[in-house]
């Protein structure tokens, strides 16, 4: 699973600062492949989650998105 990136500011001087965490899957297949119902490919499940090899913790994630534009009905 590719890793996450979010934009903080740094408290101390207002610097833009990115923060990058890698999740990693606690199971397989966690993926759900609904375009014939709600027209979304999803992952949802639970994650360990870490950075520079040091585990955080632990996360339930929900991705969307990433495998094509969500399909909102009409032609």
């Amino acid at each position: 699973m590719c890793c996450v990136v979010r934009r903080v500011r740094e408290r101390a001087y207002g610097l833009p600062r990115a923060l990058t965490w890698q999740p990693d899957p606690l199971m397989d297949d966690q993926e759900l492949d609904s375009r014939q119902s709600t027209g979304a490919v999803y992952w949802e499940g639970t994650a360990r989650v870490s950075r520079d090899g040091a585990e955080l913790g632990r996360a339930y994630l929900e991705l969307t998105g990433y495998a094509g534009a969500l399909r909102m009905g009409g032609p």
